[in-house]
């Protein structure tokens, strides 16, 4: 345990249990489906492989090939994926069902051309999404009642937009890569600023910034601060992967650094991060 700002954080405890080859050239993305069942995908590839670890075993029940990806290298990038209803929610505005299908996802209610970045399904179904425009600017909808409308198969709701201009040296966004919320509702986002650097950036449910995390002198006092992934734990606390610097920082739900929580174990290279239903 430690104590930050006079309260006691439990910090999660890193024990590796098992590594496993699979066969998988690049992993940009890992989310947990039900209690058994995980994927990963690789944007580069197009491929979603489906797994689940029994005992020692690590199982493959299928891998689902993105066709129109293998041929076509102008479609938008897939940065995020997340579980939605137990299906996977593309950032590319696509639902990947369990039987291998892929359906593209309307906004309606969209006016303006938005290029969809980072996504997250809340509970309740809300769909957060993040986005950028031709004119320099980006933010985040928050979406709901995915079905069927007039034939279409899409999002029917906006319940707010949250935008900035990026070409405000203070812009609250500049690309909203990955998206998570945490136990108080707040959303936490991590920002592309370039290739090489990016932070996270932490808003309340409204909209109102709370705090920013640029890295910490610990981990980052020689490379910029570029983080892969973001998750939150059932406490509140927000767990970043940084591949480039073998660390997962741990921060409060205050925006306070706690620790490198792999800095003595032999994790290296974490590109991505999830928990499983059990929250392990």
């Amino acid at each position: 345990m430690k104590e930050v700002l006079g309260s006691v954080i439990r910090l999660p405890k890193i024990s590796l249990i098992h590594t496993f080859d699979v066969f998988f050239l690049e992993i940009s993305g890992l989310v947990s489906l039900t209690v058994d069942i995980c994927v990963m995908y690789s944007d580069n590839s197009g491929k979603f492989k489906y797994f689940t670890i029994s005992g020692s075993k690590f199982v493959t029940p299928k891998d689902i090939q993105d066709e129109s990806r293998k041929y076509n290298r102008n479609l938008p990038k897939i940065t995020d994926i997340t579980n939605y209803n137990g299906e996977l929610l593309l950032s590319d505005m696509r639902l990947l069902r369990n039987t291998g299908t892929f359906e593209k996802l309307s906004l309606p209610f969209i006016r303006d051309e938005l290029k969809c970045t980072g996504i997250h399904s809340s509970r309740y179904n809300v769909v957060m999404v993040g986005f950028i425009t031709n004119w320099r600017s980006a933010g985040i909808l928050e979406l709901s009642n995915i079905g069927y409308s007039n034939q279409s198969f899409g999002i029917r709701e906006m319940m707010r937009r949250v935008e900035c201009d990026t070409k405000n040296n203070e812009a609250l966004f500049i690309c909203p890569e990955k998206i998570i919320t945490n136990i108080n509702g707040d959303i936490c986002v991590i920002d592309r600023i370039n290739s090489d650097k990016a932070k996270v950036v932490v808003i309340g449910k409204w909209g109102k910034p709370k705090w920013t995390y640029s890295g910490h002198p610990s981990i980052n006092s020689e490379t910029e601060f570029s983080p892969n992934d973001i998750i939150t734990t059932s406490s509140g606390l927000v767990l970043v992967a940084e591949e480039g610097t073998d660390a997962i920082h741990v921060i409060s739900k205050e925006g306070q650094f706690i620790c490198n929580c792999i800095s003595d174990s032999v994790i290296t290279n974490p590109v991505s991060i999830c928990f499983d239903k059990k929250d392990s």
